[in-house]
C-alpha cells in the first residue's frame, strides 16, 4: 500500500492523469477518475500549481475539439533556487511539426495511398499530419510534464549537490589519504568516511541543511554516522532528523 500509494501520489503532482493512475497502481477506470478528483479537491494548490505550469507550455490548443492552433509556449521554467531549464530546441521542434502537419507537401497530399484506421480512412497526406500532430502532442506532453517536474526536483536536486560539496571539503587538496567519498543518488547522500572524519561530516551536514530552512520551512535530512552498507540506510543513528528530503 505504501509503494503504491507513493507512486499514486507523484503521478498526480508530476502531471499524471488519471490514466496514469490506472496504468501504474492497476485499478479500475472510475477509481482512478475518483482518486483524481478527490486530491484536486483536498489539495487545490497543487491543481492550481500544475496548470498554471500546463497551461504556460501548452503550445498547441483546440479550442473548439478539431482544429489544431499554436500557442506560443514559454521558454524555460526557473526553480525557486533560481536555476532555469530551457526547452528551446523542444519548443523549435514542436512548431516545425505542427506547421509540416498543417501544410503538408503537395506530393504527400496527392499521394493516392489511401490508409485504414481504426474509425475510418485517411489520404497518406491525412494520416502523415495526424502522425506529425501526434507526435508534436506527445513531445509538448513531456515538456509539461518536464517543467512541473523541474520546479519540484530542482531544488531537491540543488540542495543535494550543496550538501555533497560541504562534505568533499574535508578532503584535503591533492595526493592525500581518502578521508570521504560521498555518493549522491537522486535524494540520497552516501559517504564512505574515516573514523575520525564521522563528526566532522556531521557537523559540515547540519549548517547547509538547515541554510535552506528560509526557503524550505519542513526542509529536513536523516542523517546516520553509522552503517556497514547501503542496506542499512533506513537504520543507525540518527544525528539529525526532522524529517526526508524527499519531502521537502
Amino acid at each position: 500500500m505504501y509503494l503504491k500509494g507513493k507512486s499514486g501520489v507523484f503521478a498526480m503532482i508530476y502531471g499524471g492523469t488519471w490514466e496514469t493512475l490506472k496504468r501504474n497502481m492497476g485499478v479500475d477506470d472510475d477509481i482512478a477518475k475518483a482518486a483524481m478528483e478527490t486530491f484536486d479537491k483536498s489539495f487545490p494548490g497543487v491543481g492550481k500549481a500544475r496548470e498554471k505550469t500546463f497551461d504556460a507550455f501548452c503550445s498547441m490548443r483546440q479550442p473548439d475539439g478539431k482544429h489544431v492552433i499554436w500557442s506560443e509556449p514559454a521558454d524555460c521554467i526557473t526553480s525557486f533556487l533560481g536555476f532555469s531549464r530551457y526547452f528551446t530546441l523542444e519548443n523549435r521542434i514542436c512548431r516545425a511539426m505542427f506547421e509540416l502537419a498543417q501544410k503538408p507537401p503537395k506530393g504527400w497530399r496527392n499521394h493516392p495511398v489511401k490508409v485504414w484506421r481504426r474509425d475510418r480512412v485517411q489520404t497518406a497526406g491525412g494520416a502523415v499530419s495526424s502522425a506529425l500532430y501526434g507526435a508534436a502532442f506527445g513531445l509538448q506532453q513531456a515538456n509539461m510534464r518536464a517543467a512541473a517536474n523541474h520546479e519540484i526536483q530542482s531544488p531537491g536536486g540543488e540542495i543535494c549537490k550543496h550538501v555533497q560539496r560541504a562534505i568533499w571539503n574535508l578532503q584535503p587538496v591533492g595526493v592525500s589519504e581518502l578521508f570521504v567519498a560521498p555518493l549522491n543518488v537522486h535524494d540520497e547522500i552516501m559517504c564512505v568516511t574515516h573514523p575520525k572524519y564521522v563528526k566532522k561530516v556531521t557537523n559540515a551536514v547540519r549548517p547547509v541543511v538547515e541554510s535552506y530552512r528560509k526557503q524550505v520551512p519542513l526542509i529536513g535530512l536523516t542523517w546516520n554516522e553509522h552503517q556497514d552498507n547501503w542496506a542499512e540506510k533506513k537504520g543507525g543513528s540518527v544525528t539529525v532528523k526532522i524529517c526526508a528530503p524527499e519531502m521537502m
